[in-house]
């Protein structure tokens, strides 16, 4: 089953152009990748709709501030940032032998998503707290930082290990 777009694009290359095998092989992850790409920026369109229209719903719904932190935060965002990932990642069995390099940096960029993820996760915790009066005095950001910190480490290691 893997490769059926490649090869596909390769017979059509071959059959309208005439090349050699080379140049149509190129040609065809070429327009594979585009397509890909194509697709992955239009599901993060509509994933970036879908949870725009949750996230206004349930803000209506709910009366706690820290979900107005959480949207000021970019933390849906985030998340929405995933699904296209997910899409190449379901794709990437049909590229043959591509599929390797694509699911190698497409873990990667979800990784990097994920961090980016927590991080805006961390940030909002730290705005929510400081609306508390404790937080003058008993500040948290260093503790926060080193979440941070761990998490980038964490990530880190986890992008060398791909």
């Amino acid at each position: 089953m893997g490769g059926i777009f490649i090869q596909y694009f390769k017979n059509l290359f071959i059959d309208t152009f005439a090349q050699p095998l080379w140049v149509s092989t190129l040609a065809a992850y070429l327009a594979a990748f585009c397509i890909l790409l194509i697709v992955s920026y239009l599901s993060f369109l509509i994933a970036k709709k879908i949870v725009r229209i949750f996230v206004d719903r349930w803000l209506k719904k709910t009366k706690h501030k820290w979900a107005q932190y959480l949207v000021k935060c970019k933390v849906f965002e985030q998340i929405a940032k995933v699904i296209p990932l997910l899409i190449i990642l379901a794709a990437a069995p049909y590229l043959a032998e591509a599929q390797p390099i694509v699911e190698r940096v497409a873990g990667i960029v979800l990784l990097i998503f994920i961090a980016k993820g927590i991080d805006a996760l961390v940030e909002a915790a730290d705005d929510i707290y400081k609306t508390y009066e404790v937080s003058k005095e008993k500040p948290i950001q260093g503790f926060l930082q080193v979440i941070k910190i761990a998490s980038y480490v964490m990530i880190g290691i986890l992008i060398v290990a791909i």
